[in-house]
């Protein structure tokens, strides 16, 4: 492909997420995941559509009463589709997240 390109990408993954720094209420975390991801494009620097995606990152959440908290965190991904075509350059993603949790 040649000039600017874009496309989606929706993937599932397995987190395990650990917390650490319990303290009123606040809480460190992180995370390692790893999964399958879709585009809904080719691009070039992958030779297939469906690939797998591992993910890293670290973040912090806060209590907003009992039953909601906040969530900042700062996600690594990688997307390549472990030489199973060429070329498998790879996808390298960082990705902000804001979040709002319900308890229920």
């Amino acid at each position: 492909m040649t000039g600017p390109h874009s496309t989606d990408l929706t993937a599932a993954l397995l987190v395990e997420r650990r917390y650490f720094r319990r303290r009123l209420g606040h809480a460190g975390y992180w995370e390692l995941g790893i999964g399958l991801s879709h585009l809904s494009n080719g691009v070039a620097e992958q030779g297939t559509r469906t690939n797998f995606v591992e993910h890293a990152g670290a973040g912090v959440q806060w209590p907003m009463g009992d039953d909601a908290s906040w969530g900042l965190g700062l996600r690594f991904q990688h997307v390549s589709n472990a030489g199973r075509e060429d070329p498998n350059i790879g996808l390298n993603v960082l990705v902000l997240a804001v979040s709002y949790t319900l308890y229920r």
